[in-house]
């Protein structure tokens, strides 16, 4: 609560993951883990989609399928890439 305030008081956003990653419990949701710490590469694509649905847009963002820009092998390496070196 206190971050949400001073998001607000300075207008910054605020990007709240727990909502996506976290199950009921308040532990990393056991869909999206693979040893109660890192995520899989599911959780990778939850997150990174998370990311990109509540962050500024940007047409050219290569991140984003229909940008000109796009490509699933730039999403697809940085996915693998978090889950190697985890």
């Amino acid at each position: 609560d206190l971050i949400a305030k001073m998001c607000r008081e300075e207008n910054l956003a605020l990007i709240n993951l727990y909502d996506v990653v976290m199950g009921a419990d308040g532990y990393l949701n056991e869909d999206i883990n693979s040893d109660g710490i890192h995520m899989t590469p599911e959780g990778y694509k939850m997150w990174l989609n998370y990311l990109i649905e509540h962050t500024v847009y940007s047409p050219d963002s290569p991140y984003i399928p229909g940008s000109p820009y796009h490509s699933q092998n730039l999403v697809d390496s940085i996915i693998t890439e978090q889950t190697d070196n985890g």
